[in-house]
């Protein structure tokens, strides 16, 4: 019986550990996975013409300084004029196709292995941008991860949308933005 109480006390012991390393190890993370699912779903809501018969997303990750890490989402459609490097890669997930961009190979390697459930695709032709034609850009949002890979600025680059977005990803109120109002 003692026998019996030490292994089960063991076994609680260990699977407590586990758990704590897990979220430990989750926490030195980032969840490009949250990042995507909130994006298609706010915009899917907001929008019926948002959907992965119209539009691909890009995803990018870059190195703002030493100390800081952008991540940013947009979307754009298949019929609308765009750029799709040699170096890109094309993901689907949730139906979506999405065109991965980093600045390194390190950052895309990092990019890749926290997307789960993302599976490898095929490129696909886009519209080339005309000369002397004007575009202007579409929304996107942006978010900064500091060394320890904690948010520390978010961006919607639809202005109007900030607060609402920022409240929806329930984003703690410390967490710089890009509303130039309060600067």
């Amino acid at each position: 019986m003692q026998t019996v109480t030490k292994f089960l006390t063991l076994m609680f012991i260990t699977l407590l550990c586990y758990k704590c390393y897990s979220q430990k190890k989750q926490a030195h993370a980032i969840d490009v996975n949250w990042i995507v699912d909130n994006y298609i779903s706010y915009y899917e809501a907001k929008n019926t013409k948002f959907n992965s018969e119209e539009k691909y997303l890009l995803l990018g990750l870059s190195n703002k300084d030493e100390t800081l890490k952008s991540i940013d989402v947009l979307d754009n459609c298949y019929t609308c004029p765009g750029i799709m490097e040699p170096t890109d890669t094309v993901v689907l997930y949730k139906k979506y196709k999405i065109v991965i961009r980093t600045d390194t190979k390190e950052n895309k390697e990092l990019l890749l292995k926290n997307f789960k459930s993302a599976s490898t695709s095929t490129k696909f032709p886009v519209q080339p941008y005309q000369e002397n034609a004007m575009y202007h850009y579409s929304r996107h949002w942006s978010f900064e991860y500091n060394k320890d890979l904690k948010i520390v600025f978010f961006c919607n680059s639809i202005l109007e949308e900030l607060q609402e977005t920022k409240s929806m990803l329930k984003l703690p109120s410390i967490i710089e933005d890009c509303n130039p109002i309060r600067k």
